[in-house]
């Protein structure tokens, strides 16, 4: 998050992907830090929010996705990194080719992607706090088209 601080809102495009009752989530390692996220990452420059969404879909899961529509556009804004600033959009996805990579995926010398997996979705939903309650009662209504929704967290 450090080389991050101070360079404008970082952009970045996630997936939900669920497949029979399970979402696919991503174990990673990042400066240290264990997380369990949603596939996804940063914005190349020149590259729409979609196809960086789809683009990491692949690089990280070895997934090719195809896109429904945008589910949630979240902002972080934590008071613990003054200058850091993380948009994401969140779009609704489902697999149309590729095979689930396994094992370890080394993306930089910070970040290293050490599971991919499907997890029931109550299970996963867990995970993700405040996104996940509302992935949660987003799934159950079928994901209603009044999305997308903007989430903002400021804090830690």
């Amino acid at each position: 998050m450090s080389e991050y601080i101070g360079v404008g809102p970082v952009l970045r495009g996630s997936i939900v992907l669920i497949e029979e009752g399970r979402l696919l989530l991503v174990r990673m390692v990042y400066l240290e830090t264990e997380y369990v996220v949603l596939p996804g990452g940063q914005q190349e420059q020149g590259e729409t929010l979609t196809d960086c969404a789809r683009r990491e879909a692949m690089e990280e899961t070895g997934l090719n996705v195809e896109l429904d529509r945008m589910l949630y556009l979240s902002e972080r804004v934590p008071k613990t990194s003054p200058g850091f600033h993380l948009v994401n959009a969140c779009f609704l996805a489902r697999r149309i080719g590729g095979e689930l990579k396994t094992g370890p995926v080394v993306e930089s010398d910070v970040k290293v992607i050490t599971d991919i997996f499907f997890e029931p979705l109550e299970k996963a939903c867990r995970r993700l706090s405040s996104l996940g309650t509302h992935l949660r009662r987003d799934a159950a209504a079928g994901f209603p088209s009044t999305h997308p929704l903007l989430l903002t967290t400021y804090g830690d």
